[in-house]
């Protein structure tokens, strides 16, 4: 699966998140995985990317 990965805060323009390829997460009794077509980042994410 693909994801943003925050390794390190920093500046947005140093551009912190990493978009990686990750193995799906093990599901565990009465979990479900959901497939996520489209995701927003609003401006309070950004700040906790910047610390």
């Amino acid at each position: 699966m693909k994801a943003m990965v925050l390794e390190q805060c920093g500046n947005i323009a140093s551009q912190p998140l990493q978009l990686q390829e990750l193995e799906p997460p093990e599901l565990r009794s009465r979990e479900v995985l959901v497939r996520v077509e489209a995701c927003g980042v609003c401006r309070t994410d950004l700040h906790l990317v910047e610390g």
